[in-house]
């Protein structure tokens, strides 16, 4: 029988879109990800402005580059770090002169893509993960 720790579920949080970006300055790699979450009749979307950590990640983001330009959908399965929010005031638009807030995070892993509902990558699981699975 397991135990209450082990009936704890994860959830899952896809990104609809990629949108790398190289900033100035130390020549980073950054994206912008649409988190999905909720209810599959109730989608909500939460971005989050990530600078991309890690050689993996940063190659599976940039394995995505050449993909963005199209029409095509771009799921991935993520782990993010050290999020915090920081505040705006919009320049323009609706909202213009009100206080906005984005959360900005770093991009820590990437364990799957899935392209037009095609998976092109499913990372493996940590060895030490793996055996407490069993």
């Amino acid at each position: 029988m397991r135990s209450n720790d082990q009936k704890q579920k994860s959830c899952v949080i896809v990104s609809e879109v990629i949108k790398p970006s190289f900033l100035r300055g130390d020549g980073f790699l950054a994206c912008e990800i649409n988190a999905l979450h909720g209810r599959a009749d109730d989608v909500e979307y939460t971005r989050f402005d990530c600078r991309v950590s890690g050689a993996e990640a940063e190659k599976q983001i940039r394995r995505c580059l050449d993909k963005q330009s199209r029409d095509t959908k771009i799921l991935i399965g993520f782990c993010l770090g050290d999020l915090y929010a920081e505040t705006f005031v919009y320049k323009q638009g609706e909202r213009q002169g009100q206080t906005g807030v984005s959360l900005k995070a770093r991009l820590l892993r990437v364990d799957w893509i899935k392209i037009d509902g095609e998976m092109v990558h499913k990372a493996e699981k940590p060895v030490a993960q793996a055996s407490s699975d069993s």
